[in-house]
């Protein structure tokens, strides 16, 4: 698990996890600090969260390992910030 979120800590782990690198690093990350601030988590629990699905508990994100309503809430959302920081930069 990451424990400080940034550009370079985002592209090793996703290189080591899953080779190809598809999204843009820079709103990925910005992103998962955008979200982290709004739901007051920390931006590695978002990244792992929209990475690897793990559950945020103190947000209720999961249930019975599927998404809960909190948990889709979090994700457009993420979605939203993500898509509107890749056409920023």
């Amino acid at each position: 698990m990451i424990q400080r979120l940034g550009i370079k800590t985002a592209k090793a782990y996703l290189q080591t996890n899953f080779g190809v690198i598809k999204h843009d690093l820079k709103a990925l990350v910005g992103a998962c600090r955008l979200i982290a601030k709004r739901y007051n988590v920390s931006p590695s629990q978002v990244f792992h969260f929209m990475v690897e699905n793990e559950p945020i508990n103190e947000l209720h994100t999961h249930s019975y390992n599927f998404n809960s309503g909190a948990g889709r809430e979090i994700k457009y959302d993420f979605e939203y910030e993500y898509y509107r920081l890749v056409i920023k930069y």
